[in-house]
């Protein structure tokens, strides 16, 4: 019964979602996640600190892309889960750029994604910032499935100030039970020019894996 009960959600969601991935499809995949990154040094308060509800946008500019669901590597009751539901029907290769933004980790091998490996549509994750004053940059990010209840997010969110050649992280890992998720933290990067983005993967509740395409924002922090 709660197999059946989560298989009608997910019919429900899917087409509820079929506005959702018209606007997808009309969305530009957002950049790959800086590079350089990787070399810049931890700055103070790297991973950040909580921001009050009171003190949080009201009407953010949000970056929003596509999560994708891994019909490639799925165990076998997920992979009968998603043949009933045809969930991998409309599945298509991914981009030079889609592939290279996938978390590292994800593909056989642990590497970066190839092209002929099959993804379906799993929704949309987005993030934004904004300038805080006082060298601070707040930032908010979160996701929406459309193919399930997600049980487990595995998210980390980084910044980098290419001005001063710093950044830090805030990992966002945790067991949950919603198809809709939100958070944001404030991060000390001190002025200059700095980008938000976050990767990673979550877990419906039928066994499914759906990853992040890496919403990227960028701005002036003061």
């Amino acid at each position: 019964m709660k197999v059946a009960r989560e298989r009608d959600r997910v019919a429900l969601a899917r087409r509820v979602g079929l506005l959702l991935s018209l606007v997808l499809a009309l969305t530009a995949i957002g950049g790959v996640a800086p590079a350089a990154a990787q070399s810049v040094e931890p700055g103070d308060g790297a991973d950040g600190e909580e921001i009050p509800p009171g003190e949080l946008p009201k009407d953010p500019e949000v970056v929003e892309v596509q999560a994708l669901l891994d019909c490639s590597n799925m165990t076998a009751d997920a992979r009968a889960f998603a043949d009933d539901g045809k969930l991998c029907d409309d599945t298509r290769r991914l981009t030079a750029d889609e592939a290279a933004q996938v978390s590292p980790g994800m593909a056989p091998g642990g590497t970066v994604a190839p092209l002929d490996v099959r993804w379906g549509n799993c929704g949309a994750s987005h993030i934004y910032m904004w300038n805080r004053g006082g060298g601070r940059a707040g930032t908010g990010w979160g996701f929406a499935s459309i193919l399930g209840t997600v049980v487990r997010r595995n998210l980390v969110v980084r910044w980098a100030n290419w001005s001063r050649g710093t950044g830090g992280s805030f990992v966002d890992s945790n067991w949950m039970f919603s198809s809709v998720y939100g958070n944001s933290r404030s991060f000390t990067t001190r002025s200059g020019s700095v980008s938000v983005w976050v990767t990673g993967n979550v877990r419906l509740v039928w066994g499914g894996t759906c990853v992040l395409l890496v919403p990227t924002d960028h701005g002036w922090v003061s």
